[in-house]
């Protein structure tokens, strides 16, 4: 993203101050807020008219959760280039974890710098119109590439017996998430 280029964000925040709190501050940074939503089941309806560049959100919603937002834009097909961030009061590792599973792309922890943030969600933004402009069979090799350097770095040499079940089963599971979550029914037979 450009540096004049002007972000355009949502923030769904269940507490109306800290929301104009935060517009204030983001639009200090050149972040253009399209709109505050309060409640997380209008919030899949706002982010899908809008379209914005970010959306940054409570943990906790009224209504639906933040997982649950995403969720929610996952089952409606939305493909909007967006960049997801939730915002916790306290560090909790399973609700990043599910977020991030969800379709989250960066997770923080107040007190915010509100560049800091800016800058997290253009990086964001130009690393998806980077993956989408590169054809799929490259997309498919850088992947494949990343996972083989993982390995090595975890200490798996190429040579030894299983390496290339590994490494399909980790390529598999990148894919499609929920093969973690059912290990020996569905990736261990494929």
């Amino acid at each position: 993203m450009k540096e004049h280029e002007k972000l355009t964000m949502i923030l769904l925040q269940a507490e109306e101050d800290t929301a104009v709190y935060h517009r204030d501050r983001f639009a200090e940074v050149g972040v253009m807020c399209l709109g505050i939503c309060h409640n997380g089941s209008e919030a899949v309806r706002m982010i899908a008219e809008c379209k914005p560049d970010a959306v940054l959100m409570d943990g906790f919603l009224p209504g639906r959760s933040s997982v649950e937002v995403l969720e929610g834009l996952t089952e409606i097909g939305y493909r909007h280039r967006t960049a997801f961030a939730i915002l916790s009061q306290v560090p909790n590792d399973r609700l990043a974890q599910q977020a991030m599973d969800a379709g989250a792309d960066l997770f923080f922890l107040p007190p915010l710098d509100y560049q800091f943030v800016r800058d997290r969600f253009a990086a964001t933004l130009d690393l998806k119109r980077m993956r989408e402009r590169l054809p799929r069979d490259e997309r498919q090799y850088e992947l494949e590439r990343y996972v083989a350097e993982l390995m090595h770095e975890v200490g798996v040499p190429a040579h030894i017996r299983g390496y290339d079940y590994i490494r399909d089963s980790i390529m598999l599971s990148l894919k499609d998430r929920n093969m973690l979550k059912a290990i020996t029914k569905e990736l261990y037979p494929t």
